[in-house]
């Protein structure tokens, strides 16, 4: 088979370590050549350096069982076309291609092939972390896998989180999870199928965090919690996270009982876990759209004409992962969305044409976000950097 991009030729390879970890132990160089399709399993190596292996993140009892699947051995390959970038054996058989300077935390990033999955894996590559992605959209095999893995940066694990063994084995080896893996929103699927399938893969993602000890979960809620399509007005605005719970949907629903799921789990365990109550996830792409809803408040009503940019959703993940574990006791929830709407128009006059009434609890900057983001603020460091207006033309911003 003539060799593509990822993959080498000849088939013998160098492999050369600086200051590896293996388990909890460091070693120093070493290198040898070893045949593709034969590459050593780390317990092999551990043997051959003489070093007792033990995979990090996990009980003593699950070391005697489970050990050398948790196990990662992070090398660099020595071919001047690849860069520098470092072969991982993890799952046996498997091999991701990491990011060059990634060797503190290995993050596990489940909906890794979603807008928001895209985005995280960038942000925490960017930052220094190692990234196991997984998604049971990703297809192990031929031209789509492949194109799909350069999209990401990370190869993909193909794990379908409904089955608890799976989300086990797609945990195993990392030091936390952002979990992303979810129907994204209502009427993609019937109503029962929407609950069951997030309530289920939820469950398991938490329950594998606690049974391997992660030391966090980031995961995705959803501003629908809080009241949404807000046919009933809210209560009061800037609407904040105390305005919950409010489902209107079997998906709202579904982030409502994971919420109260994750608040147990997280007492059983002593594990924090940090929902992030994202609003409408969108990116430059869209932007040029937005000018379509200024005409009518009433198109973009249902979310008090919210939105949070892509990267700035993907900001807030890694904060969520970073915030001293004090600061995120338990089981805590945050908005996450931009700090100004959709519209052209003042935040406050949106509300006195839309919901006259509603009592304003506090000053509305001009063009002001109604879902409160004062919380990540203070907990979390979050600041959103990125807004439509920077992308749109300032001329035809202008209130029509």
């Amino acid at each position: 088979m003539k060799p593509g991009r990822g993959q080498v030729d000849p088939p013998k390879i160098g492999l050369e370590m600086e200051q590896a970890m293996i388990g909890k132990e460091r070693v120093n160089q070493v290198a040898g050549p070893f045949e593709l399709g034969q590459l050593p399993h780390s317990l092999q190596v551990g043997a051959a350096l003489g070093i007792k292996i033990a995979p990090s993140g996990a009980s003593q009892h699950q070391r005697q069982h489970d050990l050398g699947e948790q196990h990662r051995l992070q090398v660099r390959l020595g071919f001047d076309r690849f860069g520098e970038p470092r072969l991982e054996l993890g799952h046996p058989g498997f091999a991701r291609l990491c990011h060059p300077d990634a060797v503190a935390k290995r993050i596990c990033v489940t909906g890794a092939s979603g807008r928001a999955g895209r985005a995280v894996v960038r942000e925490l590559l960017e930052h220094g972390y190692d990234v196991a992605a997984t998604d049971v959209a990703a297809a192990r095999e031929g031209e789509k896998w492949e194109k799909l893995s350069r999209e990401v940066g990370v190869a993909i694990l193909r794990a379908d989180l409904a089955d608890y063994g799976q989300a086990v084995e797609a945990l195993q080896g990392t030091e936390a999870v952002v979990h992303l893996a979810n129907i994204p929103a209502p009427e993609i699927c019937t109503p029962a199928v929407t609950f069951n399938a997030n309530t289920t893969m939820n469950f398991n993602v938490f329950m594998a965090a606690a049974q391997l000890a992660l030391t966090r979960v980031v995961w995705a809620s959803s501003e629908t919690t809080l009241g949404l399509p807000f046919d009933v007005p809210p209560r009061y605005a800037p609407v904040d996270e105390d305005h919950y719970p409010v489902p209107t949907t079997t998906y709202a629903l579904s982030k409502v009982a994971s919420e109260t799921v994750a608040g147990h789990i997280a007492r059983w365990s002593g594990i924090p876990f940090v929902a992030l109550r994202f609003s409408n996830i969108l990116g430059p792409a869209d932007y040029k759209d937005f000018p379509s809803f200024w005409a009518d408040p009433l198109e973009r009503k249902w979310n008090l004409w919210g939105y949070i940019d892509e990267r700035d959703a993907a900001a807030a993940c890694r904060l969520a992962l970073d915030v001293p574990a004090t600061a995120v006791e338990g089981s805590v929830s945050f908005i996450i969305a931009a700090a100004d709407t959709v519209m052209n128009r003042p935040s406050a006059h949106l509300l006195e044409e839309v919901f006259p009434g509603v009592p304003v609890t506090r000053e509305l900057g001009e063009f002001g976000t109604l879902l409160a983001i004062d919380r990540a603020r203070q907990v979390l460091g979050f600041e959103p950097q990125h807004s439509w207006r920077d992308h749109v033309p300032t001329d035809a911003q202008t209130a029509r």
